[in-house]
């Protein structure tokens, strides 16, 4: 029982591609300027840092708007699909009724 409701909490913290990729891309980042500034402490690139880092979340908004319009579009396709299986269902009532229910 353990297992499953850790894997339960577990899923509920876990965090999408974008997410994963950029916040992979912002500790990269760290690391170059870390690196930059450890060998060239006169150089100034905290301007240029900052603007690749606004850059690197820009992308993540724009990756996570286009997953918010598949979602939306995935929703509407199961709409579709329950509203046709039940007109279905209430077309073909009698016929149902008659094998099943006796």
């Amino acid at each position: 029982m353990k297992p499953i409701i850790t894997a339960i909490i577990l899923a509920g913290c876990a965090t999408s591609a974008p997410e994963t990729a950029t916040e992979a891309a912002l500790h990269q980042t760290n690391a170059i300027e870390e690196r930059i500034s450890k060998e060239c402490p006169d150089l100034e690139i905290n301007s240029d840092m900052m603007a690749l880092r606004a850059t690197i979340k820009t992308q993540l908004a724009a990756c996570e708007t286009v997953v918010q319009t598949y979602k939306e579009r995935n929703n509407t396709l199961w709409l579709a699909i329950i509203s046709m299986i039940a007109l279905w269902i209430f077309a073909n009532w009698n016929k149902i009724k008659g094998r099943f229910i006796k």
